[in-house]
Parts: C-alpha cells; structure tokens; sequence
C-alpha cells in the first residue's frame, strides 16, 4: 500500500489509505488538495503500479459513527445501515477497522445532510454525545491516522 501513498506524498499531498479489498485499493485525499496535481499523479501511479484501472471519484462525504460502545456491541452495523437504507441513501464506501471503534460510510457529498439527520434521529433512542457539523481538513498517515478538524479537534484511528 506504500507506493500510492508514497506517490502523493512526493507532490505533498496529504492522504489516507481507504478500504481495500480483492481487487481495488482506495485512497482518500481531498478534491481540493488533489486538484493542482491530478493528472500527474493519475499518471504516475498507471506508470509506476500498473494497475487494471485508475478512477477518481469527486464529491463524497464521510461519514464517521465513532464510540467506545461499538465495540463487540452485536448489530450496530446492522443498525446503521438499516438506517442508510431506510433513508434511501446509496453507500459509496465502507470501512471498519478491526478495533470496532468506527464505522467510515462515504456517500454522495448531496446525501451526507440527509443522512446525519437520519443518524442523529435514530441516535436519540440511546444515551450518547453527537458530534456534527464538523469537517476534516487535514489527514495525517502514520501508525494511527490523525482527522485534523476545522475546529481545532483531532481524531484518531488505524483505519479512515
């Protein structure tokens, strides 16, 4: 997984790796960092790892359902994305590390309001803290992964 992360950190581009699965490898990085640089790093990781396809997809929101209360906590993927269906939200992506502590869903940039309101309301059945409106601005790599939000607050985890 180094080389794609190596690949953007040449152009100093701050950048997380996403889930991966049989065939695919995500890569999280900011549309907005990415921009000055995308074609060249698009070529560079076709040159350099030469995979099947290359694709970029703009405009998702991530979404992170965070609690020490998720852990061995039977259903609570289940639970949230029962909630996403109901809402008629499509999932982009997924991610969980094997920690339990954090569910990561990318959707559409459009349906991540949609989908917070329908979060929080399924929430206040339980006894826990909301954290909203808040936006990462920087993603830090290393052994746990650092969210830097706009606020001043920092999360941390082994997967984003």
């Amino acid at each position: 997984m180094r080389p794609p992360l190596a690949i953007t950190k040449t152009y100093r581009i701050s950048s997380a790796r996403g889930p991966s699965g049989i065939d695919t490898v995500s890569i999280l990085v900011s549309t907005e960092a990415l921009a000055p640089a995308r074609e060249e790093i698009l070529q560079q990781i076709q040159e350099r790892l030469q995979p099947d396809h290359v694709s970029v997809e703009d405009g998702l929101a991530l979404i992170a359902v965070v609690g020490q209360g998720m852990i061995y906590a039977k259903g609570t993927a289940a639970r949230i994305f029962r909630v996403i269906a109901d809402a008629n939200i499509n999932i982009r992506m997924i991610d969980q590390g094997s920690c339990e502590l954090n569910i990561i869903i990318a959707v559409k940039e459009t349906e991540g309001p949609k989908l917070v309101r329908a979060l929080e309301e399924h929430v206040k059945e339980y006894e826990v803290d909301v954290m909203n409106l808040q936006r990462a601005t920087k993603l830090v790599p290393g052994e746990l992964i650092e969210i830097q939000l706009e606020n001043g607050a920092t999360l941390k985890s082994k997967t984003v």
